[in-house]
Order: C-alpha cells, then structure tokens, then sequence
C-alpha cells in the first residue's frame, strides 16, 4: 500500500522545511476490520490559526464530500523530497492510491481534523486507534512495539499556499487531543501509547513533537509508499500532559 513525504543547499532549506511540515508514514492492506471504532465527533470549531483559518474534527460528511481533495493534497505533500513516494491520487476503490488508503483509514474508525480557510481545505491530519491485530500488521507499526489499545497519529499535510499560519501544529496538537479523550474513555488496564513517525530529515516535524511531549524511541525503514525509506519513530503514554 502507498505512503507517506530534501531539498538541498541554501539559507531557505530550514525555511522550506519548516514550510513542508508534512508526517506522514503509512503502509496498510486493504480492508475493513470490525473491531474498528464507530461514529465521528461533528466537526466544530476549535481555534482561530489565522484571520478565517479554523481547525475542525470532521464528521462523516464532511469527510465523504472532501474525501478527494484530502487525497490529491496527500499525493502532491509525498511524492516530493524527502518522502519521494509513489503515491497518486486515486480514488477510494483503489487500494494503491492517497484516497484509497484515507478512505480505508475513515471506515477503520480513523478521525480526519481539518483546516479550513473559508471553503479552502489548507490541510488535513488523521489519527486511528489500532484496535484489532490486524491493523498493527496493515499500518506497519506491530514492529514499533504497538499493540491493541494503542494510537496511530498517521499523517498530517498542509497546503503549501496556507502555510505559515501555524496549521500544521495545531493539527497535530487536536490529534494528540482527541486521541487522549479516547483512550481515557476505553481504558482497560493498558495505558495506551501515542505513536508518530516521521522522516529523519525533517527536523520541524522532529521539534514540534517533542514540545508536544514526544519522546525519541528508534529508526526502521518499513515498506512505505512503495519504497523502504527511514522513518524516526516516537511515542507518547496517553496520559501524559500536553506540553503547549
């Protein structure tokens, strides 16, 4: 299944980067797992990230009426350096495509935050709870240390045109949000880790995640987007305090 996101030389390289901001490490099979979490939280506005920026939890129809454009934005943020994937965007009957596998993620139980500004999609984040074995197998994280219970923080990519208005960490931050509210609602005796990953030259990516409480924890280089790339890995207890 197709994946996740240098540019090189001159002064603007950290600036380019800072902009690219882009996460994103997925390998997955195609299916439907019925252990999989139920319903979506209505998408409503959390916090201002520019003059008529919002940050939103999608809800199914939002999601289905974008399900497309989240896709094309997906392909276009990882087919370039240092991602380089293989990955088109397709459409949700195509397994090997962007919106095939965010579509797999949306019937799984993942949960899409979105930035809009206006009717504009500037930039999409998802996160799924691992729920059944077969997930950890699918998304490639089993091999992490993650286990049933546990929290895949899958991708986070922002629009190049609305970058600079801090959308990508307040994306990544809703996830790590709404991921927490879940695992304090399904506890059962496992404390459930947040777990990231990342490509190692994308240092940006790399900071935001450790203020946010992320901690350093190994490099593999899974079978991603139809190349075997390295991939920092960092995980968080789900209990952890947020650090803003």
């Amino acid at each position: 299944m197709k994946h996740l996101s240098a540019l090189s030389g001159r002064d603007s390289f950290k600036e380019l980067l800072e902009d690219l901001l882009t996460d994103l490490s997925w390998s997955v099979g195609w299916r439907t797992h019925s252990h999989s979490p139920g319903a979506f939280t209505p998408h409503t506005p959390l916090r201002k990230a520019g003059d008529t920026m919002n940050i939103v939890v999608a809800d199914d129809a939002l999601i289905e009426r974008h399900i497309h454009d989240f896709g094309r934005l997906l392909s276009e943020q990882t087919i370039v350096p240092p991602w380089n994937l293989r990955w088109k965007p397709g459409n949700i009957d195509d397994p090997e495509s962007a919106t095939g596998f965010l579509h797999m993620l949306h019937v799984n139980g993942g949960r899409f935050v979105v930035a809009l500004n206006g009717e504009t999609i500037a930039g999409v984040g998802v996160t799924i709870c691992l729920s059944c074995e077969e997930l950890l197998d699918d998304l490639h994280v089993r091999e992490l240390g993650a286990q049933v219970g546990d929290e895949y923080l899958a991708a986070v990519v922002v629009d190049p045109g609305q970058r600079k208005h801090g959308v990508f960490t307040q994306l990544a931050e809703l996830r790590v949000k709404l991921a927490r509210e879940r695992a304090a609602a399904s506890r059962n005796g496992h404390m459930p880790i947040a777990w990231v990953r990342t490509h190692p030259e994308v240092q940006p990516v790399i900071r935001v995640y450790s203020r946010m409480g992320f901690e350093f924890c190994g490099e593999y280089s899974p079978p991603l987007g139809g190349v075997c790339a390295p991939r920092v890995v960092m995980k968080m207890p789900l209990d952890a305090v947020t650090v803003s």
